[in-house]
């Protein structure tokens, strides 16, 4: 996954990977994410996926999960 926010305000960890981080305030955070993520599956992979997206505070407090279902369909190439 790649994100894809301009990076004013956040700090982007992991791109490229299975997993990514991204950090800053609540509205810099919102703003990276409304911006987008990218998310390119091993060649040839088809199937289920998932993104989850975690938020908390600072302190590790008030955290909350959502999850997305991602349907990779195979194409003929």
């Amino acid at each position: 996954m790649t994100g894809l926010g301009n990076g004013a305000g956040v700090t982007v960890t992991g791109n490229g990977t299975g997993a990514i981080t991204i950090s800053g305030s609540t509205a810099a955070v919102g703003a990276a994410i409304h911006a987008g993520v990218s998310y390119a599956p091993t060649a040839n992979y088809h199937g289920g996926d998932a993104l989850t997206i975690a938020d908390h505070d600072a302190a590790n407090a008030n955290a909350a999960q959502q999850q997305v279902a991602i349907a990779v369909t195979s194409v003929n190439d």
